[in-house]
């Protein structure tokens, strides 16, 4: 198959994507081709995934997987959870001898995020990315989902978010009040992370603090651009127009420190300034 007919197939798993129940979150789509011909489409629903409908429909009909390539909009999910019942996609595709993935775009879940590329890539699948043009349709079609992990409304919150790269986030004051601030965390370690912050922006670690009420007066605290904070400690970030406060519960900080997983699980609480 040339180049324009692999850009017709993520297409149509767009397409299929668009199918999805609106309130449906992630939105996703697939599509299986044998010898340049789709032999079967579908689109995620509340009792199955995408990529398992298409699956499912081609040994329905008898059809050699192993020749098959499919193009599906998001990553294959993987196990999450301890105990979970159903089977995660990446497994099934493995499974199946699916020999050729190609993928729209990634699951910003920090429990998820690249883990389906790499079970399919550590079972020996050829993975491809989407035209970069068609990923971007599919993340403005998906962008409530996206904007779960990258953006929170205050007075208070919590967030979960992939840092091994910087995790930028975006703060909105109140649901009245739509000004925001954005905030930063970095790897630094065992039960860590970096606050990073942009000018205007500063940030401080509130020592000895153990709870966001331990803070009378955020200003007393000397800002930089980073500070390092360990789970259970406050962070202070400080705008022109209000202080965000943070508190890790949980960091996980990847293999090079005895970690699986690379993300920062916070509360934060905002305190508007006087001025």
């Amino acid at each position: 198959m040339d180049k324009v007919s692999y850009r017709n197939f993520m297409l149509e798993a767009y397409q299929q994507m668009l199918l999805c129940e609106k309130n449906l979150s992630p939105k996703v789509g697939a599509v299986l081709v044998l010898d340049g011909v789709i032999v079967a489409k579908g689109y995620k629903t509340k009792e199955s995934h995408a990529e398992r409908l298409v699956i499912e429909s081609a040994l329905n009909h008898s059809i050699d997987l192993s020749r098959t390539i499919l193009f599906t909009t998001l990553e294959p999910c993987v196990s999450i959870k301890q105990n979970q019942k159903r089977q995660p996609c990446s497994d099934l595709i493995i499974q199946s001898n699916i020999k050729n993935v190609y993928i729209g775009s990634y699951d910003d879940h920090p429990n998820v995020y690249r883990k389906g590329w790499k079970a399919l890539k550590e079972n020996g699948i050829l993975l491809n990315d989407f035209d970069d043009d068609i990923r971007i349709e599919i993340e403005k079609s998906n962008s409530t989902f996206i904007e779960h992990f990258s953006k929170g409304i205050g007075p208070k919150g919590g967030a979960k978010l992939f840092h091994k790269d910087g995790a930028k986030f975006e703060i909105q004051f109140s649901e009245n009040d739509k000004r925001t601030m954005n905030i930063e965390w970095t790897l630094a370690g065992i039960n860590a992370a970096y606050c990073y912050a942009v000018k205007p922006i500063t940030c401080a670690n509130a020592l000895y603090a153990k709870t966001f009420d331990d803070i009378d007066n955020p200003a007393v605290f000397k800002g930089s651009y980073s500070a390092r904070v360990e789970v259970d400690e406050i962070g202070i970030f400080s705008g022109p127009e209000a202080f965000i406060l943070v508190k890790p519960k949980e960091i996980k900080s990847g293999p090079d420190y005895g970690d699986d997983e690379y993300y920062v699980n916070f509360e934060y609480e905002v305190r508007l300034k006087n001025i």
